[in-house]
């Protein structure tokens, strides 16, 4: 089996993966600068095995790079780490785009939260914590907090408070449309 390759960033012309299977094997990290340093797409290639990563300044396309690394039996290169969606969600933002709107969002809907406390309202529907269950484990790569609020959920369920409002799922479903979406047109770029 290939260790397997992460891109934690990829820029125009220049791309860090890592291998977090092979941290700490200096061995494996040399191989790695020897066995790529004849691909053409290749400018400039350097190796951190005490990180476990590869950073390439490349002139050509990422897949040729998977493919090249694939066939010589190097690493296989994955889009992103599981659980690592987040960065979906950060690539989707305009680059440059200002932030503080964000901010002010999170920090009014932490107003919100604290409100609903203090009317008595602290708990949503099952459907809700069934979607925060999964969100956690999607976007934050959390199984424990998942977990958790799954088990919210369930206990939701048992309540026969079960479905949110109309406006809530039907976004729901617009994100999981999205998702879905997004998902195949990666498996579709990687099949490439």
């Amino acid at each position: 089996m290939l260790p397997i390759a992460f891109l934690e960033h990829e820029s125009p012309g220049r791309v860090r993966l890592k291998v977090p299977s092979k941290r700490g094997d200096a061995s494996f990290f040399q191989g790695v600068e020897r066995d790529l340093a004849d691909n053409g797409v290749i400018g400039v290639l350097k190796t951190n095995h005490q990180t476990g990563s590869i950073t390439i300044w490349h002139t050509g396309d990422i897949d040729a790079l998977r493919d090249d690394a694939a066939a010589r039996r190097i690493f296989e290169l994955r889009a992103e780490r599981p659980g690592t969606s987040a960065r979906a969600v950060v690539r989707a933002l305009k680059p440059g785009g200002d932030t503080g709107l964000l901010k002010a969002t999170g920090a009014g809907l932490i107003g919100f939260g604290l409100l609903q406390v203090l009317r008595g309202q602290t708990l949503g529907t099952a459907s809700e914590f069934f979607w925060h269950s999964y969100a956690a484990q999607r976007l934050l790569g959390s199984p424990l907090l998942a977990s958790a609020l799954g088990g919210i959920g369930l206990l939701q369920l048992m309540r026969g408070r079960v479905l949110g409002s109309a406006s809530g799922l039907l976004f729901y479903a617009v994100i999981v449309h999205s998702l879905a979406h997004a998902i195949e047109k990666e498996r579709e770029r990687a099949e490439r």
